[in-house]
């Protein structure tokens, strides 16, 4: 009979990779994994192309909003010559499961850690919260805000901003 041991939830020595994106592993040149078998996912062709009509425009600070992530993130995009197309703004849902909760909220936060520091493409990632983005779109610039939800459990609960980010062409502001 197997036995069933207890897994290492220290993430240390992991590469932290969120599934599906185009993320750039730090020290490796134009490393993909959003690839199915070694080959380019449709998704990764379909990028392309928009990447390509937004570039033959003029386009490069492209802001893309992703929903229901499973963890709130902030990416910087690239195309595939690592040209930056702009930013990507992604979040957890307030339903969803948080994205490694089971690992426990100390490896989970190491986790996310582990993913910003070995992947350029990503400024910011946070797997320990549900919330939402709040987005303000002004003429000459963007604000999202990280919402975080005290609990989903109940019609009472408090909310916490995680971050704020404020978006002017070609750059990018914490607070």
């Amino acid at each position: 009979m197997a036995s069933i041991s207890q897994p290492d939830n220290s993430c240390e020595g992991a590469i932290a990779k969120p599934a599906g994106h185009n993320l750039r592993q730090r020290g490796r040149e134009g490393g993909r994994i959003d690839s199915v078998f070694g080959r380019r996912s449709y998704v990764t062709q379909a990028r392309e192309r928009l990447y390509e009509a937004a570039a033959a425009g003029g386009v490069t600070d492209l802001l893309a909003v992703t929903g229901d992530t499973h963890v709130f993130w902030q990416n910087r995009l690239f195309d595939k010559d690592n040209r930056s197309m702009g930013l990507e703004l992604g979040t957890s849902g307030i339903t969803s499961p948080r994205g490694f909760s089971q690992l426990g909220a100390a490896a989970t936060q190491r986790f996310d850690e582990l993913t910003a520091e070995r992947n350029d493409s990503v400024d910011w990632v946070d797997g320990g919260h549900r919330g939402y983005i709040k987005l303000t779109l002004e003429h000459a610039q963007a604000t999202a805000q990280f919402v975080a939800l005290s609990n989903i459990e109940t019609r009472r609960f408090t909310t916490d901003v995680l971050r704020t980010v404020k978006i002017v062409r070609d750059t990018i502001k914490y607070t």
